[in-house]
């Protein structure tokens, strides 16, 4: 691993433009769930074509679609922006260490992510079908419970289970291929500064108000060491809620670290946080 180095006043860096769209993995599984969607209204059509029936029946079948649009544009625009901004950091001096792994280091990193996230598609398949067959198996149910006989209970749970299945599955394939596609496309570049952190190809910007850092320490375990970095975010354009951040970094290099960029960093006291010192701080006297 290339050594942390700390920016200097006055010090400037060439242009960085290899930033891809941070939402890349969310733009693949949109894309893949859109395009799918996009192939239900010609499909329509051609039932409605041959049935006689009037076109404007169709008209809700298209809504999902042009939703989904929406939502694809935005998350692609949004994500541009958000890459724009990760570049203009990189070719800045505000980061007040930036270090890049080496491609050992690297993999090493990436196939633990991966190891932790490799069967999330298991889940999101079998959920949405268990959910869907236990709502068409609830209908099924109730329309036993009536006595009417307007609802056929096997009808309800096979439908159920088909529709489960018809959305979990391009759902399920998206992601699965859109976490692929990320994990062999990372950046193994980092750049932290007193505000702002780049990793993994994810950016973060304290603002003091709706993103915010709230924890910042060197945490060593033997000859290894890690960045721990919490923060929170309200923001559209950051990651809602708190996240923690585990940055690896060489060990020899984590006093470095401590005493560059530490003291800078902009962190926010949470109120449970002042609590604790404080405890902390009046039990130390009392020992005293």
């Amino acid at each position: 691993m290339d050594a942390p180095a700390a920016a200097t006043p006055g010090t400037t860096y060439a242009p960085y433009s290899g930033v891809r769209n941070p939402n890349t993995r969310s733009i693949i599984s949109l894309a893949f769930l859109t395009a799918l969607s996009l192939m239900l209204p010609p499909a329509g059509m051609l039932l409605v074509s041959a049935a006689g029936w009037d076109w404007r029946i169709l008209i809700p079948a298209i809504l999902p679609s042009l939703f989904l649009l929406a939502i694809l544009a935005f998350t692609w625009i949004s994500g541009m922006l958000e890459a724009k901004k990760t570049e203009e950091f990189l070719s800045s001096s505000r980061p007040k260490v930036r270090w890049t792994y080496t491609p050992e280091e690297w993999k090493r990193i990436i196939d633990a992510q991966w190891e932790n996230e490799k069967d999330d598609w298991k889940l999101q398949l079998f959920g949405l079908t268990f959910i869907f067959w236990l709502v068409g198996s609830l209908v099924g149910i109730m329309g036993i419970l009536d006595g009417s006989g307007d609802i056929n209970p096997l009808a309800a749970t096979a439908g159920g289970l088909i529709f489960g299945l018809a959305l979990g599955i391009p759902i399920a394939v998206g992601s699965r291929l859109a976490v692929q596609w990320e994990y062999s496309h990372t950046n193994p570049q980092t750049a932290i500064g007193t505000e702002e952190i780049y990793y993994n190809n994810q950016y973060f910007k304290a603002d003091g108000k709706g993103c915010l850092i709230y924890k910042a320490e060197v945490v060593k375990e033997g000859v290894t060491a890690k960045l721990v970095i919490e923060t929170a975010s309200s923001s559209l354009s950051e990651r809602h809620g708190t996240q923690e951040w585990e940055i690896p970094i060489p060990a020899a290099m984590a006093g470095d670290i401590e005493a560059i960029l530490l003291p800078r960093m902009r962190i926010t006291k949470r109120e449970e946080d002042e609590t604790i010192e404080e405890t902390q701080e009046a039990e130390g006297e009392q020992r005293l």
